[in-house]
C-alpha cells in the first residue's frame, strides 16, 4: 500500500477512463509529474474481490514491459461499495489511441515499431506464463506506452485467487474485450483449465496485433463462425505481409489458430523474433534476458527448498538414508502418491541427487549441513542461487543471525556470490539489531550480489527502525544489486509507512519487491 493524499489527485485533468476505472495525474510534490493514480470503483463485494486480485497480481510482477504498481490503497464507500487507488508511472497513451491516431492520418505503424511492440508484449506474457499467471484481459487499451515509445502490459483480468468458475465468466463481464477473446472461451461447456487459459491469452495477443497492423477494421467478433474467422484471418495476414514481411505475420497467424494446440507459446514467439531480429531487438533483449535470469534464480531457490524438504520427508517415510533405497521404495509403495509425485518433480529438478537427467541442462545441487543452518546451492545454467535458513528458527536471536552469516553464508563465497536468499521466517527473537547486523555483514562482504531475497516473515521483534537501517546498508554497500525481495508478513511492528520509506530509499534498484 501507499499513503494516499487525495488533494494531490488532479481530478480536473483526467488522463483516461474505462468501464470500471478512471486515471488521473498524481502530483504529490511540486514539479513531480511522473505519477498517475488509477481509481477503480466496485459496486459490490464480488467486484471488489476481483479488483483486489487484479491489483495483487499486478503488484507482484517485475518485468520491463509490465506496468509497475508503486502502491495501492483501498477505501470503503459504505452502501456505494469500494474504491481502489493504484499508483503507477504516468503514461502517454495506449495502443488503441495510437492505432486511432494512425488511422485518422492514413498511416501505418512501421515495421521496426511493430517488431518491438510484438516482442515486448510477448516477452511480458512469457514471463507471466512462467509464473503461472494468465492475463485474460489483453486488448489494445491495456497496452500502454510511455513518452519514449516503450510499451507496457496493464490491467490483469484475473489471477491465481479466482475460482475456475469465476475465471470462465470474468472475461465476458469486463466489457470491451469480446473481439479479442479466443473462440474456445465462448464454446467451452465447462471452465477452462489454467493451461488452456494461456493458450487463450495467445489468441488475444494475436488479435490485438492483427488489428494494430491492419489497414482497415476487420474485428474478429464472437458472432463469426470459426470458418468465417479462419477466412478473415487469412485476409488479415496477407495484408500484414505487405508491410511487415514474413516473420511477424507468421507468428500472428499461429497465435490466431482456431485450434489452441496449434498456437505457438509466448516463449516460442519471443525466441523466433530474437533469432530473426537480433540487432533490431538488442536493447530490449538485454532487459528480457536479465529478467529471465532472475526468474530462473527464484525458480531454482523454490525447487531446491522444496527438494530439501521432500528428501528429508522421503527419508522419514521409507526409513532409509540411501538415495537408491528411496527410489526403490517409491516403486514398492504405490499408495504414497503425493510423495512419489513430489519426488518425481525433485528428481527432474535436481537430477544429480537421484542420478536422473534433466531434459535440457543437468542440474548440480548439494546440501551442506552445519549445526546451525542448512544451506543449499543450486546451479541452473549460468545462474547460481544460494539459499540459507536456520534448522530451528525458534532458537535464532540477534547473535544467532551473526553466527548464521559466519557459518553458512560466508563459506559460500568461494567465488563471487551474485545471488543469495536468506530465510529467517519465524525467527521471533530477532530484533532490529539483528537485521541491521545482517545487512552490515552482507553489505561489507558480498558486494557482488545482484539478486538478494530476505524473508523476515513472522519476525515479530522487527520495527520500522530495523527496516530503515537494513535499507541504508543495502543502499550504501550493494551497488551492483539489481533485484531485492523483502518479506515482512506477520511483522506487526513494521508499518506501511515504513515500507514506503524503504521504497523511496531504494529507487535505484531495478526490481524491488516489498
Amino acid at each position: 500500500m501507499f499513503t494516499l493524499n487525495k488533494e494531490k489527485i488532479q481530478e480536473n485533468k483526467k488522463i483516461g477512463s474505462g468501464r470500471f476505472s478512471t486515471v488521473f495525474p498524481y502530483q504529490k510534490e511540486a514539479n513531480d509529474e511522473r505519477w498517475a493514480v488509477k481509481v477503480l470503483e466496485a459496486k459490490n463485494n464480488n467486484q471488489f474481490k476481483l479488483q483486489l486480485e487484479n491489483v495483487v497480481a499486478s503488484s507482484n510482477q517485475s518485468h520491463p514491459n509490465i506496468v509497475p504498481v508503486r502502491g495501492y490503497y483501498f477505501e470503503e464507500q459504505g452502501a456505494e461499495g469500494w474504491k481502489t487507488y493504484i499508483k503507477m508511472p504516468k503514461m502517454k497513451n495506449n495502443l488503441k489511441e495510437l492505432k486511432d491516431d494512425y488511422t485518422s492520418k492514413k498511416n501505418v505503424i512501421s515495421k521496426d515499431q511493430m517488431i518491438r511492440y510484438v516482442y515486448s508484449i510477448a516477452s511480458a506474457l512469457e514471463y507471466l506464463e512462467k509464473k503461472r499467471v494468465p492475463h485474460q484481459n489483453i486488448k489494445p487499451s491495456n497496452i500502454l506506452m510511455d513518452q519514449n515509445g516503450k510499451v507496457y502490459l496493464a490491467d490483469f483480468g484475473t489471477t491465481d485467487f479466482a475460482s475456475e468458475e469465476e475465471k470462465a465468466k470474468l472475461p465476458k463481464e469486463l466489457g470491451g474485450i469480446e473481439n479479442y477473446l479466443a473462440p474456445e472461451l465462448f464454446t467451452a461447456d465447462k471452465p477452462l483449465k489454467r493451461s488452456a487459459l494461456f493458450k487463450a491469452d495467445v489468441w488475444s495477443f494475436g488479435a490485438v496485433f492483427a488489428e494494430l497492423a491492419g489497414s482497415k477494421p476487420r474485428p474478429l467478433t464472437p458472432s463469426l463462425s470459426n470458418d468465417d474467422k479462419a477466412k478473415l484471418i487469412k485476409e488479415i495476414i496477407a495484408d500484414m505481409r505487405k508491410t511487415y514481411g514474413q516473420t511477424v505475420p507468421d507468428l500472428i497467424s499461429s497465435a490466431l489458430s482456431i485450434d489452441p494446440a496449434q498456437r505457438k507459446s509466448f516463449g516460442e514467439i519471443t525466441a523466433a523474433l530474437e533469432a530473426k531480429y537480433s540487432s533490431e531487438l538488442a536493447k530490449e533483449k538485454v532487459q528480457v534476458e536479465e529478467v529471465r535470469k532472475q526468474t530462473a534464480a527464484v525458480d531454482a531457490y523454490s525447487l531446491i527448498t522444496t527438494g530439501t524438504m521432500l528428501y528429508k520427508q522421503a527419508e522419514n517415510i521409507f526409513g532409509t538414508t540411501t538415495k537408491k533405497g528411496i527410489i526403490e521404495r517409491f516403486e514398492e509403495k504405490k499408495e504414497v502418491k503425493a510423495v512419489k509425485a513430489a519426488g518425481a518433480l525433485l528428481a527432474s529438478a535436481a537430477g544429480s541427487w537421484w542420478g536422473s537427467k534433466k531434459k535440457e541442462e543437468p542440474v548440480e545441487a548439494k546440501i551442506a549441513d552445519t549445526s546451525a543452518t542448512t544451506s543449499t546451492t543450486s546451479k541452473f545454467e549460468l545462474n547460481e542461487v544460494s539459499m540459507v535458513k536456520p534448522n530451528d528458527p525458534s532458537k535464532v536471536d540477534d547473535k544467532g543471525v551473526e553466527e548464521l552469516f559466519n557459518n553458512a553464508i560466508l563459506p559460500l563465497k568461494t567465488k563471487p556470490l551474485t545471488q543469495l536468499a536468506v530465510n529467517l521466517r519465524d525467527c521471533k527473537q530477532v530484533t532490529d539489531q539483528g537485521v541491521k547486523q545482517l545487512g552490515t555483514l552482507i553489505g561489507q562482504n558480498l558486494g557482488d550480489l545482484k539478486f538478494l531475497s530476505l524473508n523476515l516473515t513472522g519476525c515479530e521483534g522487527i520495527t520500522d527502525e530495523g527496516v530503515k537501517q537494513l535499507s541504508a546498508q543495502v543502499k550504501q554497500n550493494l551497488k551492483n544489486l539489481q533485484n531485492l525481495d523483502l518479506y515482512f508478513y506477520g511483522c506487526g511492528k513494521v508499518t506501511e509507512k515504513g515500507k514506503e520509506e524503504v521504497r523511496k530509499e531504494l529507487t535505484h534498484i531495478a526490481s524491488l519487491t516489498i
